[in-house]
């Protein structure tokens, strides 16, 4: 009995706890997007050549390209947070299409690289908040019951 006690207190605990936790994940999860992205434009802003400049754009774009797409694959994630994933993923393409003149776009000419890159960090901020809010609390949730069941 004492031993149902422990286990009922502690998910109780959990239940309350686990809303903060992820809470709180999540908005680290965000700053670490910003931070991602604010890094990326002062590479960019510090780069000298036009080519460099681009270079980095593409290797960080590419970068979270792969991230998605490995993060896509998870065996345990439902429907719905790979279509969320999905969409932030998509978006992330139509920045790196955009820089490099594919799908119908114009490529960014060299002279307006940090500008784009300033506009490419805010926009993909927002989405990422758009499409990632409900992943990221989900994947802290899993995250708290395979800790918890193991």
């Amino acid at each position: 009995m004492k031993r149902f006690a422990a286990v009922v207190a502690v998910l109780a605990l959990i239940g309350v706890a686990a809303p903060l936790f992820a809470q709180s994940a999540a908005t680290r999860m965000e700053s670490r997007f910003k931070e991602y992205f604010q890094d990326l434009v002062r590479e960019v802003e510090q780069a000298k050549d036009p080519a460099d400049k681009r270079a980095v754009l593409n290797e960080g774009l590419e970068r979270l390209l792969t991230a998605m797409d490995r993060i896509q694959r998870l065996p345990f994630l439902g429907r719905e947070k790979r279509e969320a994933l999905a969409g932030f993923a998509a978006e992330v393409q139509e920045k790196h299409d955009e820089l490099n003149g594919a799908a119908g776009f114009a490529t960014v000419a060299n002279a307006d690289l940090d500008d784009f890159a300033v506009y490419m960090a805010q926009d993909l901020e927002q989405a990422q908040t758009y499409y990632l809010a409900l992943s990221g609390l989900a994947i802290v949730l899993i995250v708290i019951l395979l800790i918890i069941l193991l």
